[in-house]
């Protein structure tokens, strides 16, 4: 995870831009073939027997991108946001809370089942991701 940028905004809300590294991302798609390339029926496969490349040209090419950014997107926010509060800390020594743009805990966040809270409630662009 890269934090890209932390910018306040009214009130006590924040905008946090971070990325993930391309690696990370594609072991993450890879694991979510592994377990839900068997819900995808080929013609002339086996059940879950299907090539990932195939089930995406059948069913669309980001088929398995969403549920690889629910699994990568909470542990990668936790860690932007630690990242956003340490990088605040180092210009306000003194503990000025101006311009803060962290939550005082990762844990005020609502704890829903991810597929709920994170389904596709954010925007995606090559190089980050942006929760809306």
């Amino acid at each position: 995870m890269n934090l890209i940028k932390c910018e306040k905004l009214e009130k006590s809300m924040a905008e946090l831009q971070f990325s993930i590294d391309a690696e990370a991302f594609k072991k993450a798609v890879a694991d979510v073939f592994k377990k839900e390339g068997k819900k995808y029926p080929v013609q002339g496969f086996r059940k879950g027997k299907a090539p990932k490349a195939l089930i995406e040209k059948m069913y669309g090419a980001d088929v398995f991108t969403y549920d690889a950014i629910n699994e990568l997107f909470p542990e990668a926010f936790e860690a932007a946001v630690k990242e956003a509060r340490y990088r605040h800390s180092q210009q306000h020594p003194h503990g000025s809370a101006h311009g803060r743009c962290a939550p005082a805990h990762a844990s005020a966040l609502p704890q829903q089942p991810r597929q709920k809270q994170y389904g596709q409630s954010f925007q995606r662009s090559d190089h980050c991701m942006r929760r809306s």
